[in-house]
């Protein structure tokens, strides 16, 4: 499945528009989906795609660890933050099915070439 303007990527908007204040003051690009999505996020996990997109704006916070909550400003709390907003996402709007993929899947599972549960 790949994502569509307007899928997955709002929600390193909302982390960029929620928590860019409390990590830097002054002028802060804001997040651009069409510039910064595909270039600092797409791709990576989540961890990483943090990284990236605060180096780019010239920000850096602690790495913290797998048990930081998502309001810490960690590059392990705004990726588990990302996640849930993520999450959330797709438990509100679903997510786009492209037919041929879901063929695929299916001759897939039917070969046993795929978990059942995938």
């Amino acid at each position: 499945m790949t994502a569509r303007q307007g899928d997955a990527p709002r929600e390193p908007a909302e982390i960029g528009r929620q928590d860019r204040r409390r990590i830097r003051r002054g002028p802060i690009p804001a997040f651009d989906i069409d510039a910064d999505y595909r270039r600092f996020v797409d791709g990576r996990s989540r961890s990483d795609g943090v990284r990236s997109f605060l180096r780019s704006r010239g920000m850096t916070v602690p790495e913290g660890s797998a048990q930081d909550p998502p309001s810490s400003l960690t590059v392990a709390g705004l990726a588990a933050r990302k996640q849930d907003l993520f999450a959330a996402e797709i438990a509100a709007s679903g997510v786009r099915v492209f037919p041929d993929a879901a063929a695929l899947l299916r001759r897939l599972r039917a070969a046993r070439r795929l978990e059942p549960h995938l």
